[in-house]
Order: structure tokens, then C-alpha cells, then sequence
């Protein structure tokens, strides 16, 4: 079901939607959002999630 949902136009249309919304109201709430020691940590949490999916498909393979 999930993967029906998202390979649909609309699901994805509706999670970017949603992603604009939610970036407007940051926006509003703090109109220097994302700041830069912001978008420094969020890419560091991305290297290392990215570092921990690597590590998890490399598990996958030598099975």
C-alpha cells in the first residue's frame, strides 16, 4: 500500500506540498530560517544516516 501511495503522482505531488508548508511556517516563525550552523548540522545528520544506510546494504549483500 505504501509503495502505491508513494509511486503515485499525487503522493508525491501531496509530500511536496507539504514540505513547502512546512517550510513557509519556519519561515514565519524565524525569517533567517535555515541559518547556517542549521544547515551545517542538518547535513552532518544527513552524512551520517547516509554513512548508516551504507553500512546496513553492505550487511544485506554479503549475505
Amino acid at each position: 500500500m505504501k509503495r502505491l501511495h508513494w509511486a503515485s503522482s499525487s503522493g508525491a505531488a501531496t509530500s511536496l506540498s507539504f514540505g513547502e508548508l512546512l517550510y513557509e511556517h519556519a519561515r514565519e516563525v524565524d525569517p533567517n530560517f535555515p541559518s547556517a550552523r542549521y544547515s551545517h548540522e542538518d547535513w552532518e545528520h544527513h552524512l551520517r544516516l547516509k554513512a548508516l544506510l551504507d553500512r546496513a546494504e553492505a550487511a544485506f549483500e554479503t549475505r
